[in-house]
């Protein structure tokens, strides 16, 4: 019994850490930064904001293992109305610090990836993701391949475990027209529906170019890489968004995604970039060409000019 009573009063005394107060103390630390930083060319791995970030990830996961199933935190519902993701989406676009869109992505990974509860229905969560979707091959410095491949690979998982997200993960300019905005708002943010028989009709004729940069665009876009590490992840979950079982997400990527058009205007530039010199003896001795196979470019047996070029045209039509 008296052991009982010490380690009542040992419990009593130890401080319980303040979530909520922990996780908006990191967020202002990161906000501090751009009111204080100096050095404009210091990258971002080499400031506090990383490790800011990634306490702010850790207090979220935890924080949603203490809830019961379904609750939203106080973490979570800070994130969510002060419209952090938001935030951070459009310094990713800045790039400001360097790296910081690498950052980003990281953060918005590890996010939709460790926690458990659904985020992608919150218009405060979708919204940043497309717009992260969106910045991609724009001109402010090369593009974190890893990153936005990771980035992309979670968006895939996600949408094959719900199907009915890829409309709106694909059509992020045209969310207004959608009537989700005119949608009662919870005090985590505006949701989306719940099931595919919900979604609202969209509207028809748009020009394709309205919705160039999307999901399967940026697919696309890691398909054409120089890494065929990155290629052949980027064509695998290209597959594995393509195999989605379900109408509404079948019929975005049929009519919403420019699929079809992006993979045949693929299939045209290899071709054009095969030379036109090559000898048909050579081609009709090409070994067949698999997709996920990736040819030795040490290799110079049996080798002839064109032959790489050749072999990313069929690549791409097993694929």
């Amino acid at each position: 019994r008296l052991g009982a009573l010490l380690q009542r009063a040992v419990e009593a005394e130890e401080p319980r850490l303040d979530l909520p107060a922990a996780f908006t103390e990191h967020w202002k630390g990161v906000t501090q930064y751009y009111l204080e930083a100096s050095d404009e060319r210091k990258p971002a791995k080499q400031t506090e904001i990383p490790w800011r970030l990634k306490q702010m990830l850790d207090i979220l996961v935890y924080e949603e293992k203490q809830q019961l199933e379904g609750e939203t935190g106080p973490c979570l519902e800070y994130l969510l109305q002060h419209k952090i993701l938001e935030t951070l989406s459009t310094l990713g676009k800045a790039e400001y610090p360097p790296g910081m869109r690498s950052q980003v992505l990281l953060f918005f990974s590890r996010l939709l990836g460790q926690m458990q509860s659904p985020l992608m229905h919150y218009f405060n969560v979708y919204r940043p993701v497309q717009k992260l979707i969106q910045l991609q091959g724009d001109a402010l410095g090369p593009e974190p391949e890893k990153e936005v491949l990771q980035f992309i690979a979670v968006l895939c998982t996600k949408i094959r475990q719900e199907p009915a997200l890829l409309p709106y993960v694909l059509e992020g300019r045209d969310v207004g027209s959608l009537g989700l905005a005119a949608k009662p708002s919870t005090s985590s943010g505006q949701s989306l529906p719940s099931s595919g028989d919900q979604c609202p009709e969209k509207p028809r004729g748009r020009d394709p170019a309205a919705s160039v940069l999307n999901l399967v665009t940026s697919l696309i876009g890691l398909c054409k890489s120089k890494n065929k590490k990155v290629v052949l992840k980027a064509r695998e979950n290209l597959l594995l968004l393509t195999s989605v079982d379900h109408p509404t997400a079948a019929q975005a990527l049929a009519q919403d995604s420019m699929l079809g058009l992006l993979l045949s205007d693929h299939l045209c530039s290899l071709y054009d970039a095969i030379p036109g010199a090559i000898s048909p003896a050579d081609t009709a001795t090409l070994p067949p060409v698999q997709w996920r196979l990736q040819s030795d470019p040490s290799a110079e047996e049996n080798s002839f000019p064109g032959k790489p070029s050749l072999e990313a045209f069929f690549g791409w039509l097993d694929f």
